[in-house]
């Protein structure tokens, strides 16, 4: 009798243990997954997947950039005094005293299409003039202004590498033709670069970009999603 006792005190935690093993294996199995974190997805171990709006119209001003503003400077230049001047155009130009160069900021438009989260295209055009106020040199009276105003229109191309409801950071490029009008009428190729943007809002947002070209070396504006 004691030596069945003690038989069945060995057998006991051998069952109770079988009979664990055996409730294991009855479970489903839950394996835990680490998440890869694609553009667009957060750390959170759930999907985030930013709101994407076609359609993105912004409307902004810049500060000229160095190769507009030298297109602009040496136009004036070569015109004070015009060329192959005759004696009747010294007379009549140094009639006039020319005051100082003033120039309005960039003013651009935009808009683009977002094909996907992270690439748009659309169109971009902006305008900057230059002028001098012109007074007699004898009177002083007021005679107008002399001014050159260049205009542009190109196609541009966004690409977006930070993606947020919220805060998003890009680059672009946009290439197409320059028009000046005034003292010189002319039309040439140019270009719009953003090195870097950022743009802080949803539907409704505030911009800033650094970059060069037509639209300026710094810009900032704002503009709506839709």
């Amino acid at each position: 009798m004691r030596k069945l006792l003690l038989l069945m005190a060995l057998l006991l935690p051998l069952s109770i243990v079988a009979q664990e093993v055996e409730n294991i294996e009855s479970e489903p199995t839950q394996i835990q997954t680490t998440q890869v974190r694609y553009i667009g997805e957060s750390y959170s171990g759930r999907e985030y997947t930013p709101t994407l709006y076609r359609h993105d119209l912004r409307v902004g001003l810049g500060a000229t950039g160095l190769s507009l503003l030298f297109y602009l400077d040496t136009t004036f230049e070569e015109l004070f005094p015009p060329k192959n001047e005759t004696m009747s155009d010294i007379l009549a130009h140094y009639r006039f005293d020319y005051g100082e160069l003033r120039l309005t900021p960039v003013i651009s438009l935009e808009y683009s299409y977002a094909v996907n989260d992270w690439f748009a295209i659309g169109v971009k055009g902006s305008y900057v003039s230059m002028y001098r106020n012109r007074t007699h040199a004898h009177t002083g009276q007021r005679h107008g202004r002399v001014s050159l105003t260049v205009i542009n229109a190109m196609v541009n191309a966004r690409f977006q590498w930070l993606n947020r409801d919220i805060v998003k950071m890009y680059s672009s490029l946009g290439l197409g033709a320059m028009t000046a009008f005034g003292l010189v009428k002319e039309s040439f190729f140019f270009y719009d670069a953003t090195w870097v943007g950022l743009s802080v809002g949803e539907k409704v947002y505030g911009y800033f970009e650094f970059g060069g070209g037509a639209s300026g070396v710094a810009r900032a504006g704002m503009g709506v999603r839709f």
